[in-house]
């Protein structure tokens, strides 16, 4: 196995992953360890802290691109931006129409609005908690 410490990247062969798993993996703390087969990258090996650190990016990544869609859905007219009064308004809406637990509201049924246990936009955080809404 190499490592180039400068650099913080080494290469392993697969026969020197199979003969040296343990210190190929505590390789991992120090480098970025690139996999080898017959000469070519097939794999990559990193340390659970860079392990981590790649699932935020990518869970970051999928985050902008649902951001970026819904500012072009706006921009383009497709949709619109709600205010939270008109948020709250198509969300009971929607909860009238498929009940609060998501099943169909039988005709007549009454629906209690989540908004009605929902402070007025006012209220301080003392007075919200009093009413048994969550501080922001």
């Amino acid at each position: 196995m190499y490592v180039i410490k400068q650099a913080g990247i080494g290469m392993a062969t697969m026969s020197d992953l199979k003969t040296h798993a343990k210190q190929t993996l505590a390789a991992t703390r120090d480098a970025r360890i690139y996999v080898l087969n017959d000469g070519k990258p097939v794999a990559g090996l990193v340390s659970l802290e860079h392990m981590g650190m790649l699932e935020e990016l990518l869970e970051d990544r999928a985050l902008a691109r649902v951001a970026m869609q819904r500012q072009a859905a706006i921009e383009s007219g497709e949709d619109m931006l709600l205010d939270e009064d008109d948020f709250f308004a198509a969300a009971e809406s929607h909860f009238a129409q498929r009940g609060v637990d998501g099943a169909a509201v039988p005709t007549g049924a009454t629906v209690h609005s989540p908004r009605s246990a929902r402070p007025a936009k006012s209220a301080g955080k003392k007075a919200r908690a009093r009413a048994g809404g969550a501080a922001r």
